[in-house]
């Protein structure tokens, strides 16, 4: 028995009262079928959207609007510039952290160091802020260093960071020296290292507030 979908239009006063028949079963079977479709038009857009979030990062977010280039190398040590950071391990901790970067929409470019610091170069995404990445960077590695049980005593960084930015002419030089760090730590130590970093980029420090070491 076919079905019809009915309502009372209203009509001046000259005119009877009469309903109106205005759609009928095969109508609103279109209807659904079109709505339907334009709702699996939107889960698809959205399993696109989150494989792209999931893929790039906040970098999909903003890239239809913003374009940046910005290179950071940060230096960070270890608490009182203990020498914790294993030879045996040390891959997998730069694999970890480089892991973390990614998730954030970083993208690192060059990364080593020694059992008491590290360096690292990478592109950065200003919708992050940087203390905030680092922040991550530290706790989350920290954890995954003490909960792999890889140090003999607990892990941990000591407060504080250098940050430097550069050009992109810059870049291939900082990434040499970085990979460079085993042989160039054979003439200075990490603290003669980071005074002259600062000096030749003119930086003012206070010697009081730069790394400590166990007191």
């Amino acid at each position: 028995m076919q079905k019809w979908v009915v309502f009372a239009i209203p009509t001046d006063e000259k005119k009877t009262n009469r309903a109106s028949i205005i759609e009928t079963d095969a109508f609103i079977d279109s209807k659904i079928r079109n709505l339907i479709w334009e709702v699996q038009i939107l889960m698809f857009q959205d399993l696109i959207y989150s494989s792209l979030y999931l893929n790039f990062g906040n970098d999909f977010l903003f890239m239809a609007n913003t374009f940046t280039q910005i290179h950071i190398q940060v230096v960070f040590a270890t608490q009182f510039r203990k020498a914790q950071i294993s030879p045996l391990w040390e891959s997998r901790l730069y694999e970890y952290i480089i892991g973390i970067f990614n998730f954030y929409g970083h993208r690192v470019l060059s990364i080593n160091g020694m059992p008491d610091h590290i360096h690292i170069l990478f592109g950065f995404n200003p919708d992050q802020s940087l203390s905030d990445l680092i922040q991550k960077v530290k706790a989350s590695s920290s954890k995954w260093i003490n909960e792999e049980k890889l140090s003999p005593s607990k892990f941990s960084w000591q407060a504080g960071f250098g940050a430097f930015s550069y050009t992109k002419s810059d870049v291939p030089k900082v990434i040499q020296y970085i990979q460079n760090q085993k042989e160039h730590h054979q003439k200075k130590t990490f603290l003669e290292e980071y005074k002259k970093i600062l000096k030749d980029l003119e930086i003012e420090f206070d010697p009081r507030y730069i790394f400590k070491d166990l007191i």
